[in-house]
């Protein structure tokens, strides 16, 4: 299933649990400076690319790498540069 968040932003797919245990990163928040949780019961991470904490559910898939969202978007935008068919649409 494919879910539009916002007109201007690409799709994104949802997928069943299991198959989100093989993907390569979970997309995570930050947290902020003041350490305020978006949810209470929040875990915390570290992101893998630049070090700063992300929040994640404690429902969320074990094993993909945590990953900010402003890192993310660079990966993405790498991505993109780098293999312009495989990029977001």
């Amino acid at each position: 299933m494919r879910k539009k968040l916002h007109p201007d932003l690409p799709a994104i797919e949802i997928i069943p649990d299991e198959e989100a245990e093989t993907v390569d990163f979970l997309v995570c928040a930050a947290v902020p400076p003041s350490g305020k949780m978006l949810l209470a019961d929040n875990f915390v991470g570290i992101c893998c690319s630049c070090g700063t904490k992300v929040q994640y559910r404690w429902h969320a898939p074990r094993r993909p790498k945590r990953i900010c969202m402003s890192c993310a978007v660079k990966q993405l935008d790498q991505t993109a540069v780098d293999d312009p068919k495989n990029s977001a649409s």
